[in-house]
């Protein structure tokens, strides 16, 4: 699927193509035209139009389109919903939901300021939200496992498989990554923990 938006992307028009990426469709790719251009350039390149007035993929109420990519795809993962309350309390400037959030409209800020490629910064704001997926799917693993219903054989089989399944994921070839994402989680853990 290709999906496109307005230019100068800050935090849904990153954590968006994050989401679907990891969520919706690995193949998935991302365009940023000029605001006036996103509805014309969408049609003729059959391209999803998101994060702007008036279509399907966009804010409704007091949600921003992260959540309604969640809502649409039907994803479940405990993280990213923790992170969906973070990223809509950034994107509607609304910190006083998640203390999170202005830790992360200050680093998306950052990120736009310093890099004036948008597909530059899109993969720096892949980074961040794959250490931000890594700290709260963690943080979830630590509450979960001190629980007494963790005991439970049930838990212990949908949580333990999933996670096992990531720490496999970290190979050697995946290192440097690896320290790419640990340098902006520690980055993260000032901002967020230290706020």
């Amino acid at each position: 699927m290709k999906w496109i938006t307005r230019e100068r992307p800050k935090i849904d028009r990153l954590a968006c193509p994050w989401l679907i990426k990891k969520f919706v469709d690995k193949d998935a790719e991302f365009i940023y035209v000029a605001f006036n251009q996103v509805l014309g350039q969408a049609e003729k390149l059959q391209a999803i139009p998101f994060d702007i007035p008036d279509v399907e993929f966009t804010h409704y109420n007091d949600h921003c389109t992260f959540d309604y990519i969640i809502q649409k795809y039907k994803i479940t993962d405990p993280a990213v919903l923790v992170m969906a309350v973070i990223v809509r309390g950034a994107d509607t400037d609304r910190h006083d939901i998640a203390k999170e959030s202005a830790g992360l409209l200050a680093i998306s800020l950052g990120l736009a300021h310093n890099i004036t490629n948008d597909y530059a910064l899109l993969e720096a704001g892949f980074l961040i939200y794959d250490a931000f997926l890594w700290k709260l799917q963690l943080t979830h693993f630590q509450k979960l496992r001190t629980s007494p219903a963790f005991r439970t054989k049930a838990i212990l089989q949908e949580f333990s498989n999933s996670t096992r399944e990531k720490i496999h994921l970290f190979t050697e070839k995946t290192w440097k990554k690896v320290n790419q994402i640990q340098k902006v989680n520690n980055m993260l853990y000032m901002v967020f923990d230290h706020a």
